[in-house]
Order: structure tokens, then sequence, then C-alpha cells
């Protein structure tokens, strides 16, 4: 052909590119329920907002994690405002849920055992720095969140003061218990908030080994502020 040079490197190149046209796999579009849809769409919020911050993130954000597109998001969640509600009130459930599930099954619930379960409560997956910003920032929305959680944190104060019953000299009352359990969250909360922050001042990297030392530290404390009644 007039005007065209054709070089074996070229037609090579021309060839290569074909062949990955041709055998390069085509992304499986994931097909969900729409409660499954919406489901992985708020866990991908959960992921994103805990680790920028709800202030930094927004629903392009969510949207990429999630890999769905940014009218899905807002289909499901409508603002933004309502996906970090979501989120919040979704880390909170699940904190709650497996704090319950750790109170029926201990062996032996000590002080000691029952502060080191909200301990792990809140250092569970990404739920407690997220509930860190909703709780240690002022926004409108804290007090309607704490106002839906009435009757689990009531259900969550009940168990543990029976559990306590039996093990702390004299019975706690259910004001101790509550002002234990809010102690107990502010700790934990405020750790998984900060402890990035902190250990990283302090010249260490945050990690399982620097949480393992907060948790006998909580430890040593219940064990002080609540003796165990001596045995018969």
């Amino acid at each position: 052909m007039s005007g065209v040079t054709t070089t074996p490197g070229a037609c090579y190149q021309v060839l290569m590119r074909r062949r990955v046209k041709r055998t390069e796999p085509k992304r499986k579009r994931v097909r969900r329920s729409p409660d499954a849809a919406r489901d992985h769409i708020l866990q991908a919020a959960i992921v994103v907002l805990a680790k920028r911050g709800p202030a930094a993130a927004g629903l392009k954000h969510v949207a990429r994690e999630a890999g769905v597109s940014h009218a899905l998001v807002t289909h499901y969640f409508g603002t933004y405002d309502q996906l970090v509600d979501a989120a919040v009130f979704e880390s909170m459930r699940a904190m709650r849920t497996a704090l319950l599930q750790s109170l029926l099954t201990t062996e032996n619930p000590t002080p000691e055992a029952i502060a080191k379960l909200y301990l792990d409560a809140g250092l569970d997956g990404h739920y407690g720095r997220l509930l860190g910003w909703a709780l240690f920032t002022e926004h409108e929305r804290r007090d309607r969140i704490a106002e839906q959680l009435q009757p689990d944190m009531k259900l969550v104060a009940l168990g543990t003061q029976k559990m306590l019953a039996r093990r702390t000299d004299p019975p706690m009352s259910r004001s101790d218990t509550e002002g234990m359990i809010v102690a107990l969250w502010s700790m934990v909360l405020g750790y998984a908030a900060g402890s990035d922050f902190f250990w990283t001042a302090f010249g260490r990297k945050p990690g399982p080994r620097r949480d393992a030392v907060l948790r006998e530290i909580v430890g040593s404390l219940a064990r002080a502020m609540f003796p165990e009644p001596p045995e018969a």
C-alpha cells in the first residue's frame, strides 16, 4: 500500500496487542440481591470511613471500594450523611452483637475477663475506630443514635450485672454496673480512635503486640477495682 511502511517489528506489536485483547478475561459482574448489595456497600463504607474519616471521604470513595457505581450507592442510601449514619449504627450493632455473644459464652465471668471482652469488641475490625469518631465528634445525629441503642445497652448492662453478681464483693448495683460500662467503653473507644497516633508518638509500631499491652492493663485495673469475694 502506498505511503504505509510496514516492518516486522510493527507487525509483531500489532499481533501481540490483538492477542492480549482476545485473551484478556472479562471482569465478571457480581449479581447480588438488593439486601446483599446494600450490605456489601455498607461494609465497604465502614472500611472507607474508618480509614479516611467521614470528613475526608465521600460517596465516590465508597463506590470505588465496593466496586459499584456512584448511582447505586445513592440508590440505597440517598445522601452521604445518611450513609455515614447507617455505617455508624451498623458498627455499634456489630460490636454489641459480638459483646453479647462473648458474655453469654464466657466460662469464667470475672471482672477482668469481662473488661477484656469489652476491649476485644471495641478493637474488632474497623468498627471501634468509626464508632470512636461518632462519639468524640460533635454532630447533631449523635443523640439520635444513642436513643436508638437504649434497649440494647440496657440488655448489656443487665447481663453484665448478673454475671458479676457472684464474682464481686459486695455485688455490683445497676448504677455501678452502668458506670463500669461507660468507663470501659470510653477507654476502649478512645484507644481505638487514638492508638495509632499515640504509639507512633512514642516511637512504637501500632499493632496486635501493642494492643496486648493495653489488654493486660485493662485486666489489672479490673482486678484492682472489683476484687473477687474470698472462697468459702
